[in-house]
């Protein structure tokens, strides 16, 4: 819903950023080979709900949820959890 809202309120900032923002955050709270390259391996198998479901341990649904949390959180608690220095 966040994801919908920002992009109808944020044309200046391509959506692209976003993905690289959560691809950053699975990186961090899973595992980067999940993202980087499990998760694509397993596209064609699976398709990419279930692939996700299957790299990261959480649906695709509730990922959206907890990415939303993530968001919401201050830019400090964000370079926390992402390790940013």
């Amino acid at each position: 819903m966040q994801q919908v809202q920002w992009e109808e309120s944020n044309t200046e900032i391509p959506l692209a950023q976003i993905g690289v923002i959560g691809a950053a955050y699975l990186a961090t709270t899973r595992t980067e080979e999940n993202v980087y390259q499990s998760y694509y391996k397993d596209l064609n198998k699976f398709g990419y709900e279930k692939s996700f479901e299957v790299n990261f341990g959480i649906t695709l649904s509730e990922f959206y949820k907890e990415f939303d949390k993530f968001l919401n959180k201050s830019d400090e608690e964000k370079q926390n959890i992402l390790k940013v220095n």
